[in-house]
């Protein structure tokens, strides 16, 4: 398990192609054990799982943060947002989100079901990792031609500045603020 998965500890290989893609960061992570629960609240509170939130859960904790990490890259928003940390981590205790914003309305269908199968409260409903690999709509992103993924890829790089950008505003903001 990551336990710490966020855009920031996903790095992209400088091939041009976008095809190599690499996790850093391990310092969270630990071998998991089929069956066990583990109780360490670790993370990072916008990607963070509720159940991690809750000190029991197991691997699932990470496609939780796929989820997020997913619907930041394609909206350009947390579906977990705040004022701060405390607020951040009880909107995701509720696990409510929604596709209501302007920049869904281009978002596919499948899509918006592979993150709604990700951000799904009950560990056991949520999506494993071999089950997203099987996802149509990732299987259909991985068939689907390099100019439209390389056009694809653009628009989430720019979400996630936008979001990342917002992000850093608001901590300078606060900690001007403090």
């Amino acid at each position: 398990m990551h336990r710490d998965l966020k855009p920031e500890n996903i790095l992209l290989e400088e091939s041009g192609e976008f095809d190599k893609i690499k996790l850093i960061d391990f310092g969270e992570s630990l071998e998991y054990t089929k069956g066990e629960k583990y109780s360490d609240m670790v993370g990072t509170p916008h990607y963070i799982a509720p159940e991690v939130l809750n000190k029991s859960y197991d691997e699932k904790c990470d496609m939780w943060s796929v989820g997020v990490i997913t619907y930041i890259l394609l909206s350009g928003t947390p579906p977990f947002g705040g004022r701060n940390e405390k607020q951040i981590m009880a909107n995701v205790q509720t696990g409510k989100f929604n596709f209501n914003n302007p920049a869904w309305n281009n978002v596919s269908e499948n899509a918006k079901d592979f993150i709604s199968k990700l951000l799904v409260m009950d560990p056991a409903k949520r999506m494993s990792a071999k089950e997203a690999l099987k996802h149509v709509w990732l299987k259909a992103l991985i068939a689907s031609d390099a100019l439209k993924a390389k056009q694809g890829i653009s628009d989430a790089f720019k979400n996630l500045s936008t979001f990342n950008s917002d992000s850093n505003l608001k901590k300078a903001t606060f900690s001007f603020i403090s």
